[in-house]
């Protein structure tokens, strides 16, 4: 909770539970409490899953920040987790599939 959002992220259900739909259960008494509670929103935060489009949820971009130590070593580590970042969104957007 925080600033007029309440945030949820990762429930989750045990199989044998499914039945009742818990996740439906537990996400309206969520919102509900944030209503009781006078905030503004719910955000189930990242993730473009199919039970957030039932409860109307707008998706948002996100963003991310690294932080390195200033050493080498680190400033290392940084630039080859970004080389490796990039590669994989070239990938996904299909440039690297030689189509």
């Amino acid at each position: 909770l925080g600033n007029g959002v309440d945030y949820a992220y990762q429930a989750g259900v045990l199989p044998e539970a499914l039945a009742w739909a818990p996740g439906t259960l537990s996400t309206a008494a969520w919102r509900r409490r944030a209503v009781e509670r006078g905030y503004r929103e719910f955000d189930f935060l990242r993730g473009d899953e199919a039970y957030k489009a039932h409860f109307r949820a707008q998706p948002r971009p996100t963003c991310e920040f690294r932080v390195a130590a200033p050493n080498r070593a680190a400033r290392w580590r940084l630039q080859l987790w970004m080389a490796g970042s990039r590669f994989k969104h070239w990938m996904r957007s299909g440039a690297g599939s030689g189509s």
